[in-house]
């Protein structure tokens, strides 16, 4: 439970809550206290805040073994008779009242001279704080707020007013539900407050006690002047942390009381002049911010319907209509006579010639993959127009459906005949990426809730029809483009590809962006990234499909965000520091692909990237990594045949993952297999067949073959720089594979060469202060101590070693990076190289190889020379 504030708390003696504070601190350095603070039956644990009407702290109930937030009254309060009837009236009425979005209230008693209030422990974290960590989608901010506000209404329905509304006094759990808390300054409707007029220049962020029971910067004016409350004094405090919590300010600005109290005689600026959002929010807004409560919104209820309108519609919709939803996720409608036509539409978007039409183009193809991924297609369409027909007829025979649930239809079917259109021209650049595309296409049913339709409201109608039809022409090109990366038969159609991809896709966002287009957008930000991602660009990729999740998510569109989802999870988890992260996102991209019940394509991808979060982990988790690979080539195989250049790319992966679990003989099979399939689909110059030739020389490194691994990584580097660039990122990794071979043959000058080439390359890209650059580094300094360039490769390690202390590395980088730097101060300073040794062997006691390592070196060194005895 959140605290109170810092209040002005008078001084006056806190034992108990003294005692609970020296409890805690002892339980964090002894472990367990054998004689915990007790109140009653509730068994002190620790504070959790305090504020202006007392200290919160958090107990555990021991006769129901459950955890509460005690708010223990302050002891000024407790003993005025008057103070203390209220507050046991007040905590008592909160206890009858059941809400899931209010903290309930258990019980009000006395121990000795404390008089206490034991409530709900909700363990989360504070609204204020969710809204600080970062932007969050206004969709998102309206929901949770939403919640609160009916937290708020069930409170008023008891005849009581929290008086104190604002985001640190709202909760959200860890499932995400918001509860309203810490109602320390409820009272019933109408009455009236003690003021000091005197208090003119208390901050306006904290909680007063004995001038206005409140936080002033989010206190209605009444509060202010008559001090009488009421509802609608709650809803303007709402509105108030609303405003703020959509545009960053408040909506009256001001340091302290006195500067707040003027601006409050001043209209607050419009919501939409500071941020974008539908005119609804800002209506509904800025009438609960009225500074007449007359003029508000007659109680929370009609303003909490006014921010979600369509959550009647959506009843309407649901509940009669939806008979049943099937495992394939087919809405049933019942038969309602008059509505049978009214999917009529969609039949001249996809019907029998069309179909036929498709199925042609596909087989005039000469894509060796084209039949699999015909019949994924045209299947694929087929649900799609039974979904919208559906959809339609459930509008049709709902009685309340806003019009942007018609609207939002007719794009929907606009976006289905322009899939359509594209791929009946047949080009193999579109049909490469058909299967994985056409599972984004958009659910028609979804029209029916209202996150799909809200995006509508706000769409500039006058630009409409110029630009929506421009941006989808250029992220029909994006999507070319990207197809064309699969599939082109040269390096130079490769970089072309590449290159005009990338502008198609942001054009496309921006003219998107212009037209009112959200869906759009999201698409085209989520070809932006994906393009960035083969640029070798991975800021830029994890911005773009970031963006992609966010307005995917604010238009409703699960599979859109799902799939961009699934991308970062490779952005993500290929740098080894951020696992856990990239764990998460891939769980709920799995949790999303599983509801759409049409997603195999991104289900394998899911388990590919999966497997390369494993295999970046520290320590790796090879063995894990090449089980889901083998899962994900299995998986696309099954839905677009042996062929597919998925399937090849998938297969070159299984076979890294392979050769990183020690396993370089099966390794060394599933590459060649790829490699043989890549010369049919993209030649030998090509930077995918290089990429899969690179991976086969690993392979054959970890099995000894140092000249044939050799061999087929130099072959990879100059492909991959011919057709790329000296100084893309895919090259840097070339020369860093490269160098690892020839530090194992001992030609460490030629290895030097290739890592300070591709270090230069990476240092271009990401700074010099990258934390990757420290492996790097590393082994630059090795090969330059084999060398004997003893004060260059004390240069390289000892900036290797602070970046590492800059930002943070395992044990065993330490420990090596250090037993290096002691092997470069053998000549010139034995002394030292023994302190760094020691240090280095302090990491390794549980590695018995390390150990001897570290040992033997010590042992070459002379011993300590006693120190001399000062001179007196």
């Amino acid at each position: 439970m959140s605290d109170e504030g810092p209040g002005s708390e008078p001084a006056v003696s806190w034992s108990l809550a003294d005692d609970a504070v020296l409890a805690a601190v002892k339980a964090q350095v002894l472990g367990a206290v054998d004689d915990p603070t007790r109140l009653g039956k509730y068994e002190i644990e620790g504070p959790l805040g305090a504020g202006a009407m007392g200290r919160i702290l958090l107990a555990r109930d021991t006769r129901l073994d459950r955890k509460v937030a005690l708010k223990i009254i302050a002891p000024h309060l407790a003993d005025d008779e008057v103070a203390r009837a209220r507050i046991v009236r007040e905590a008592r009425a909160m206890a009858r009242l059941s809400d899931p979005h209010v903290a309930q209230v258990y019980e009000v008693g006395e121990e000795g001279d404390h008089l206490f209030v034991a409530m709900e422990y909700v363990d989360g974290q504070r609204l204020g704080q969710w809204l600080a960590e970062r932007a969050r989608p206004w969709a998102k901010v309206v929901d949770v707020f939403v919640q609160a506000g009916r937290g708020l209404a069930a409170t008023h329905e008891k005849g009581l007013v929290h008086r104190d509304f604002k985001p640190d006094n709202v909760m959200l759990e860890r499932g995400g539900r918001a509860k309203v808390v810490d109602f320390g300054l409820v009272r019933g409707l109408g009455e009236t407050e003690v003021r000091d007029a005197a208090a003119g220049e208390v901050p306006v962020t904290m909680t007063a006690t004995g001038v206005w029971l409140g936080t002033p910067a989010y206190m209605a004016p009444e509060q202010w002047e008559s001090g009488t409350v009421d509802a609608r004094s709650d809803q303007f405090s709402f509105c108030v942390a609303l405003y703020e919590a959509l545009c960053g300010q408040r909506p009256f600005e001001g340091e302290t009381t006195a500067q707040l109290r003027r601006a409050l005689d001043e209209r607050p600026t419009p919501l939409r002049a500071r941020v974008r959002v539908p005119r609804r929010i800002e209506h509904a807004v800025m009438r609960g911010l009225e500074a007449d409560p007359q003029a508000r919104w007659p109680a929370m209820e009609p303003l909490l319907r006014s921010l979600a309108p369509r959550a009647r519609a959506r009843v309407a919709v649901a509940v009669p209509l939806v008979a049943l939803v099937t495992a394939a996720g087919m809405m049933m409608v019942p038969k309602s006579q008059p509505c049978d036509s009214a999917g009529a539409p969609i039949d001249g978007t996809w019907n029998d010639e069309r179909r036929a039409e498709l199925v042609a183009a596909m087989a005039d193809s000469e894509a060796v993959w084209r039949e699999p991924t015909s019949e994924v297609v045209v299947q694929r369409f087929d649900d799609a127009a039974e979904a919208w027909r559906q959809a339609a007829q459930a509008v049709c025979a709902a009685q309340e459906v806003p019009d942007e649930a018609t609207e939002c239809l007719e794009h929907v079917r606009v976006g289905l005949g322009d899939a359509v259109q594209r791929l009946t021209t047949a080009k193999p650049s579109l049909l490469v990426s058909a299967a994985s595309h056409v599972e984004l296409l958009a659910d028609a049913r979804a029209c029916l809730q209202p996150t799909s339709t809200a995006w509508l409201r706000d769409r500039p109608s006058e630009r409409v029809h110029t630009e929506a039809p421009r941006a989808r022409a250029a992220q029909a090109d994006a999507i070319a483009s990207l197809g064309e990366l699969s599939i082109a038969s040269d390096s130079g159609d490769y970089v072309d590809a590449l290159a005009a991809g990338r502008v198609s896709a942001k054009t496309a966002a921006t003219l998107a962006a212009d037209a009112g287009d959200r869906p759009l957008v999201a698409h085209a930000a989520w070809l932006e990234g994906r393009l960035a991602l083969r640029d070798g660009d991975r800021g830029g990729a994890e911005a773009a499909l970031r963006r992609a999740m966010e307005v995917a998510t604010e238009v409703g569109e699960p599979a859109l965000r799902a799939a961009a989802m699934v991308d970062l999870v490779y952005v993500v988890g290929t740098d080894r520091e951020r696992t856990a992260e990239a764990t998460s996102l891939a769980d709920e991209a799995e949790a999303t692909l599983d509801a759409l019940a049409h997603a195999p394509v991104w289900k394998a991808r899911l388990a590919a990237h999966r497997a390369s979060t494993l295999a970046h982990a520290y320590p790796p988790r090879a063995d894990e990594a090449a089980v889901l690979h083998e899962r994900a080539v299995e998986s696309l195989r099954r839905v677009l045949g042996q062929t597919h250049p998925d399937v090849i790319v998938a297969l070159g992966n299984l076979g890294a993952a392979l050769n990183n679990a020690k396993r370089p003989v099966e390794a060394e099979a599933k590459l060649e297999e790829a490699i043989e399939r890549a010369r049919r689909v993209w030649g030998e110059a090509h930077p995918r067949t290089a990429r899969l030739r690179g991976t086969l020389g690993l392979s054959r490194m970890t099995r000894g073959d140092l000249q044939g691994a050799r061999r087929d990584l130099e072959q990879s580097l100059r492909v991959r720089a011919d057709a790329l660039g000296q100084e893309h990122p895919e090259v840097a990794s070339a020369r860093y594979n490269l160098a690892l071979v020839m530090r194992q043959q001992g030609d460490h000058a030629a290895a030097v060469e290739q890592l300070r080439r591709g270090l230069r390359a990476r240092e271009q890209s990401r700074g010099k202060d990258d934390i990757g650059h420290a492996e790097w580094l590393f082994r630059i300094g090795v090969s330059e101590l084999e060398l004997g360039r003893t004060v260059d490769a004390r240069t390289s390690l000892r900036r290797a070693l602070d970046l590492c202390e800059r930002w943070g590395a395992g044990a065993d980088r330490y420990a090596n990076l250090r037993l290096a730097l002691a092997r470069s101060h053998v000549d010139d300073d034995p002394a030292k190289a023994r302190v760094l040794a020691e240090l280095a062997r302090r990491a390794w006691l549980d590695d018995p190889g390390e150990l001897a390592s570290v040992d033997a070196f010590l042992a070459t060194l002379p011993a300590p020379q006693p120190r001399e005895p000062a001179t007196p």
